[in-house]
């Protein structure tokens, strides 16, 4: 009768994998120059300590290079408060979107698409066709193209700022889009640039409104508030594709929005707003005085253009009396199109 003992199994031994050595010693060797450099950054070179026999009196030789470092490291701590405040001032608080097209009666769909330079956008779109208007019009809804108005928001703000005037644009039988810059909605925060960069979100949001089925492409025009309105020129003045213009409030120059939104408040240091202009420059790649509009008067010659009353920040802009002027000049301009497409065919 055999006896059966346990045997352990030489297969359960786990290989052994040596840990990994805690890179302490390089963690030292991050450090040290670290704290050696806020420790020169911070020091008081006019603070006397008292002699002892531990630490003699400074010598003046030593109160020299005190001095001279910290003046070689003060350059670099204005750059850094410069580079706070203009970080700052282009990511603004952007107020949460209440309410959509639904809202006042429009039906909509959100998009995504891309900027020129790959960031992702959302916006908009409120066709011009819904069950109403094929159910009065029949076939005769779907003869014909309909015109894409392309809407633009302001610097902090939102697409809601036109939900008021939607309603008038798809009654008049226009495919209207209202674009979210960079910066507005969801992903990761961007930088808003007073229109600069802005320029390639609207030339995006145009060319996708024109790839749209029942959309005219010739037809597109946009409507800009703000930095909107100079991002809709500077996009303008790049992509023949945008026919026709209505803004209000463009910037007029870009130093007048970094000492409202960039530089520092207190006129004090007003100095400091230079610097900020140009960290702002390097740090977006763009030509600040780019958004001068000032340089625009070409754009706005070269195709139809509207310029609107100021006050675009108030929440009841886009009363009846701008809301006409906006549909009688979108009217003549749509008008003045179909007949030079009409004598061009005959």
């Amino acid at each position: 009768m055999s006896t059966q003992r346990p045997v352990m199994d030489p297969l359960f031994v786990q290989p052994f994998e040596p840990q990994p050595k805690k890179k302490l010693a390089a963690r030292k060797w991050l450090m040290a120059p670290i704290k050696w450099f806020f420790r020169l950054l911070f020091s008081r070179p006019l603070a006397l300590e008292p002699k002892s026999e531990a630490r003699p009196r400074r010598g003046f030789a030593e109160f020299v290079r005190a001095i001279v470092c910290q003046l070689f490291f003060l350059p670099l701590a204005l750059a850094g408060t410069a580079f706070l405040l203009m970080y700052v001032g282009t990511h603004p608080t952007v107020p949460a979107i209440t309410a959509d097209p639904n809202s006042v009666g429009i039906y909509f769909d959100t998009v995504s698409l891309s900027s020129t330079d790959g960031v992702s956008l959302t916006a908009w779109m409120a066709p011009a066709l819904d069950a109403h208007k094929i159910i009065d019009q029949k076939d005769l809804a779907l003869r014909s193209d309909s015109p894409g108005i392309v809407l633009v928001h302001d610097f902090a703000s939102s697409p809601q700022e036109f939900l008021p005037l939607i309603p008038m644009l798809h009654d008049e039988g226009y495919a209207v889009m209202a674009v979210g810059l960079r910066g507005v909605g969801a992903g990761i925060p961007r930088g808003q640039t007073f229109g600069a960069n802005e320029a390639g979100d609207v030339r995006a949001a145009v060319e996708w409104l024109r790839q749209q089925p029942r959309v005219d492409g010739n037809r597109v025009f946009v409507v800009g508030l703000g930095s909107g309105a100079t991002a809709a020129l500077l996009a303008a003045s790049r992509d023949e594709n945008v026919k026709g213009l209505i803004l209000a409030d463009p910037v007029q120059t870009a130093d007048d929005m970094l000492d409202r939104y960039v530089g520092p408040r207190d006129p004090r240091f007003h100095w400091l707003q230079p610097i900020c202009k140009w960290e702002y420059e390097l740090y977006y790649h763009v030509e600040a005085d780019d958004v001068n509009f000032s340089r625009m008067a070409q754009v706005t010659a070269s195709r139809p253009s509207l310029m609107l009353p100021g006050g675009s920040n108030q929440s009841d802009y886009f009363n009846p009396k701008i809301q006409r002027r906006i549909r009688d000049f979108l009217r003549q301009q749509f008008h003045t199109m179909d007949g030079a497409t009409a004598k061009a065919v005959q």
